[in-house]
């Protein structure tokens, strides 16, 4: 087994987005020794391998899209102590679905965005309600505590792409969670909207990640490009619950101990 999986089974190889011979900006190229690398390929495992990560194809996604089909049953604030229900949001609502007698907290964001996070987990999924397949299409939250170390790690995620931050190693962004498989003698891209494009031989990290955050943050659309050894992929992923997705993964990181 490689040392990463990825959270998104399913890569489809696209046609060039951008047609032609291009010309790419050069910003913020990172040079990871390997250390670095070794050790963001052990997180960006840990989270990839988890047990929601893959929210495209798992049944962990097919048990989810039934959990919250059902009639649940709102879950008054009174009632939280008892229950040990600790809300992120204070504007959230919390239901409770008999079948699988699990609660979620519900959040609308703007955009008709909805969070569902397990009360019990620090998983969560944005579902954009005016796309076809809000399931196929959802951002996700994992967030974990390293058993050993006490490292915290986040990540957001969809599709190939992972934004992830460690109390030890800060932030990182990859286009392409198989890191062992991306060509390093060929660049990596990403762009979003019609931004200067950026590239870089591995991942992103430290510095490099903050302004491309921010695009992300008030952009629609992430164009991303990467190459393995013998293919190369683009992705094509709208940034509709991305902001969402963002600032709900800082709040569980700060909460997590």
């Amino acid at each position: 087994m490689s040392i990463l999986m990825s959270v998104i089974k399913k890569i489809l190889p696209l046609t060039f987005l951008f047609g032609g011979s291009i010309s790419y900006t050069h910003a913020d190229l990172v040079e990871l020794n390997s250390t670095t690398t070794d050790r963001i390929e052990m997180l960006t495992s840990t989270l990839a391998n988890g047990t929601y990560a893959d929210s495209d194809d798992s049944s962990k996604t097919t048990q989810f899209n039934t959990e919250i089909s059902e009639s649940p049953q709102v879950v008054l604030q009174e009632d939280y102590k008892h229950l040990n229900i600790k809300p992120l949001y204070k504007n959230s609502v919390v239901k409770y679905f008999p079948k699988s007698r699990e609660y979620y907290e519900i959040k609308k964001f703007p955009n008709n965005i909805h969070m569902y996070k397990s009360t019990d987990e620090n998983f969560a999924l944005f579902l954009d309600l005016d796309m076809d397949n809000p399931y196929k299409s959802a951002w996700s939250v994992n967030c974990q505590i390293d058993q050993i170390t006490d490292e915290k790690i986040c990540a957001v995620l969809k599709y190939e792409f992972m934004l992830m931050r460690s109390s030890k190693t800060g932030w990182s962004l990859t286009v392409s969670k198989e890191i062992e498989r991306l060509n390093t003698y060929r660049y990596h891209y990403l762009r979003v909207d019609k931004n200067t494009p950026l590239k870089t031989k591995l991942i992103f990290n430290g510095t490099s990640v903050n302004p491309i955050i921010n695009q992300m943050k008030n952009g629609q659309t992430l164009y991303t490009r990467f190459y393995e050894w013998s293919d190369f992929y683009e992705e094509t992923i709208s940034l509709y619950g991305f902001s969402a997705a963002y600032e709900t993964m800082n709040l569980i990181y700060s909460q997590l101990k």
